[in-house]
């Protein structure tokens, strides 16, 4: 069974760095799966960047989430 992600409707974007980094992404490789780029999801993780970007990136993270082989 893949990984599940949850997120509660108080989600702070600050813990997107350990989600991206237990799938094994880079910012680099978030950004392009929530088609963005790589100083914006910098800025989303250092709680600089709100809106659009995160539910982009929590959906993006949640696929790649179920993509990956369990571990």
């Amino acid at each position: 069974m893949a990984t599940t992600l949850t997120v509660a409707a108080s989600f702070d974007p600050r813990t997107v760095p350990a989600l991206r980094r237990r799938l094994g992404l880079t910012q680099a490789d978030a950004a392009r799966l929530a088609d963005s780029n790589a100083n914006d999801v910098s800025r989303l993780e250092r709680a600089l960047q709100p809106g659009e970007l995160l539910d982009r990136l929590i959906g993006a993270l949640q696929a790649a989430a179920e993509a990956a082989p369990q571990q």
